[in-house]
């Protein structure tokens, strides 16, 4: 409680509010000093400092005021700078003035309004400069206007910034049929391979693919002007290989064959060789490594290896054997014990890709431990020559390079049709390195250079020939692994005790087709018919997106992180994740509830 009786006595001093300004009285010079506060919206200061709450008042102070000024409007931006929004807080603001007050030791200093001053009212003009302060740029005064006539005391929207225009990446325009339409016909007897597995196909001259060029984005602003660029639109740069000629963004086709593209961003553009074998793939033929497609007319037999820079094409079955395509694979038949690798995983388990990859390695660390061994001698004051240093570790520590040259001389071996190119040098180098006398002679440094530049450049070469839209398609599976870099088809009987995966969908196609004993993993969806049964060992689905069975006996289900065991039959069900949970419903009815599963 405020004291406003007269000082009593015993008070140095005391306090008094008159004319809008505080005095502090002298009383003596001895005695207790009056106590100041300052009731909102006044604010003091004594000495220069903000005062907060109660204090004293010695006869020496500086007492000074202020009314804390509450702003009547503010602007307001987003986040991102692309919105500004006026508010308005007191359309009008009062003249205030200090109340007189009677003398007093604690004294309470309150404003009150100036008797017959009319409100301040805030008006466009005292609201331009502060705008133009801020730098805003096409500001709708008109809106501001209409919320000082009439408050709503809501935010206004004033400034709307300009998004940059997207521009358009460059694309490809495909003249030919990418995916082949499998359906084996037979004409008189006699198998049409090339126009019923209709096969892409273009003649001399005809136009492949073309060009659309990119399309730049135009930049905005942000409602300071502030300049906003686009996402740049990507590029693709089209390269012509093999029977290809480019003009003016379009490709065109010098011989007749399968047109082929590869790569993302650089799209390179071929027209793949064929190697056609009349009969089947066995001992008489040895293994087959062609860099284009390959089409077989029999079957690929017992512990046979067919591996292609291109698409692989069986007219029958592939029985305990290995088919590995940079492309896709298609098969008549059946697959029996065996092992398929297509597109991305086709370049994976390229035999002379990976072990090209191992020796570079190898080599790689033979020569940083040839490094180390030079520098220890060198502390010890010892010489050791370098083809010492190589000939002591290829006999030692790195036993598995000469065998790892061996493989890769195989696989160039089994090479239909070489050319005198790039594999002819690798062949002669990996030759040379193998004859201990010739690496005593030559410079050591400079072969191995040469050697690991060409066991690159054929990594790199085959991992261009990955193709991109592929996939897998045959009759039926039996303890088989698939990898494939796009979906896999499965046009007849099913999968018996098979390990499936795909980066892209896994479908059966028949009513009548089932899965048993089997893992099947897509990175897309899975549409399977009858899965499960009462022989064959579990079956497990898992898929990114979704799950979709005809019937399930049993088994367990996997849609992203969320799984689910089958313990009772189901049919017709689909199983995806919703709202962070894996459910479940009938395909039948689509209006249905689904089940938490």
């Amino acid at each position: 409680m405020h004291d406003s009786r007269p000082p009593s006595i015993g008070m140095r001093s005391y306090l008094k509010v008159e004319d809008n300004r505080i005095h502090l009285i002298s009383a003596g010079e001895e005695g207790e000093d009056p106590f100041i506060e300052a009731a909102p919206p006044l604010r003091l200061k004594i000495n220069g400092e903000l005062l907060s709450g109660r204090r004293q008042v010695r006869p020496d102070d500086l007492v000074e005021w202020e009314l804390e000024e509450t702003p009547q409007f503010q602007i307001k931006y987003s986040p991102d700078k692309m919105r500004a929004w006026f508010v308005l807080m007191a359309r009008e603001c009062r003249v205030l003035r200090l109340q007189d007050t009677p003398v007093s030791t604690d004294l309470l200093v309150q404003a009150e309004p100036v008797p017959y001053a009319l409100p301040q009212r805030l008006t466009l003009i005292d609201i331009v400069p502060e705008l133009e302060q801020s730098k805003l740029v096409q500001v709708d005064y008109q809106a501001i206007q209409r919320e000082l006539d009439q408050p709503t005391y809501q935010p206004v929207l004033i400034a709307i910034g300009k998004e940059p225009t997207l521009g358009r990446d460059a694309s490809l325009e495909i003249y030919f049929k990418e995916q082949i339409v499998s359906e084996f016909e037979e004409v008189n007897g006699m198998i049409d391979y090339r126009n019923h597995l209709k096969i892409p196909s273009v003649k001399a001259n005809d136009l492949v693919a073309r060009k659309i060029p990119l399309v730049p984005g135009a930049p905005g602003n942000d409602v300071f002007g502030a300049p906003i660029d686009p996402p740049r639109a990507k590029d693709i740069m089209m390269v012509a290989k093999n029977h290809i000629r480019i003009t003016n963004y379009e490709a065109y086709a010098l011989k007749e064959g399968r047109p082929r593209i590869t790569g993302e961003r650089i799209k390179l553009i071929d027209i793949t060789t064929t190697h056609v074998l009349p009969g089947d793939v066995d001992m008489k033929t040895g293994n087959i490594v062609f860099s284009g497609d390959v089409i077989i007319y029999g079957n690929i037999c017992d512990g046979m290896i067919v591996e292609a820079l291109g698409d692989i094409y069986v007219m029958g079955n592939v029985y305990r054997a290995t088919a590995t395509a940079t492309g896709s694979i298609y098969i008549k038949g059946n697959a029996i014990g065996s092992h398929l690798y297509s597109g991305h995983y086709g370049v994976l388990f390229n035999r002379l890709c990976t072990h090209s990859g191992s020796l570079n390695s190898q080599l790689q660390l033979m020569r940083n431990t040839m490094k180390q061994l030079s520098a220890l001698a060198e502390a010890r004051k010892q010489t050791v020559s370098p083809r010492q240093m190589f000939q002591l570790l290829l006999e030692t520590k790195f036993k598995q390079i000469p065998l790892t040259i061996k493989e890769i001389l195989l696989c160039i071996s089994n090479i239909q049709q070489i050319q005198n190119g790039q594999l002819g040098v690798l062949k002669n180098k990996l030759l040379e390195l193998m004859q201990r006398p010739v690496v005593v002679e030559v410079n050591l440094n400079k072969m191995l250079d040469e050697l690991q530049f060409i066991l690159i450049e054929t990594v790199d070469s085959i991992k261009r020939c990955e193709e991109l839209n592929v996939r897998t398609e045959l009759q039926q599976c039996n303890m088989t692994s698939i990898m494939s870099g796009g979906d896999i088809v499965i046009k007849k009987q099913g999968v018996i005790q098979s390990q499936l995966f795909s980066k892209g969908n896994i479908v059966f196609h028949d009513q009548e087709a089932v899965c048993r004993g089997s893992q099947l993993e897509a990175e897309g969806a899975i549409l399977a018919m009858t899965v499960g049964g009462k022989s064959g060992g579990s079956t497990m689905l898992k898929a990114g997106e979704k799950i979709v069975v005809s019937h399930m006996y049993e088994g367990r289900v996997a849609v992203g992180r969320f799984a689910k065991d089958i313990l009772e039959p189901v049919e017709h069900m689909e199983f995806r994740v919703r709202q962070n949970r894996l459910v479940m419903h009938s395909t039948l009815d689509r209006n249905e509830e689904p089940d938490h599963a």
